[in-house]
């Protein structure tokens, strides 16, 4: 397996699990995201193991940097709250790959906006 793609799911895991919480909503950006990537059901449930036992470090990986920064911020939105450490991650992530802080809480705010619900009609 190409230990890019594999860099590049382990990252999205670090920042899934860094409030505690594995949302089912993470999980499931997750497994598709390692479909897409052509990573096999057995090597992603190990990777969902060392991720509970383990705490990873963002890396750099030769996926494009505005796709990692992309997954990572979505994967940090899709419970709807940002956590304090995926926050974190965020930015030390957007640092290794390039981007300023403003900018990445720039796309953060910009994320949540367009994930917002909208408000059901009475």
């Amino acid at each position: 397996m190409d230990n890019r793609r594999l860099l590049h799911l382990k990252n999205l895991m670090t920042i899934a699990f860094a409030d505690g919480i594995l949302d089912p909503m993470e999980k499931e950006f997750i497994i598709e995201k390692a479909s897409m990537l052509g990573i096999e059901e057995k090597e992603l449930n190990e990777m969902f193991k060392e991720a509970l036992n383990l705490k990873q470090k963002i890396v750099q990986t030769s996926v494009r940097k505005e796709e990692q920064m992309a997954d990572a911020i979505l994967m940090a939105v899709l419970d709807g709250y940002l956590h304090e450490n995926e926050q974190k991650i965020l930015h030390e992530l957007g640092r290794t790959l390039g981007f300023s802080k403003i900018y990445v809480d720039e796309i953060i705010q910009k994320s949540f906006k367009y994930w917002e619900k909208p408000a059901e009609k009475s």
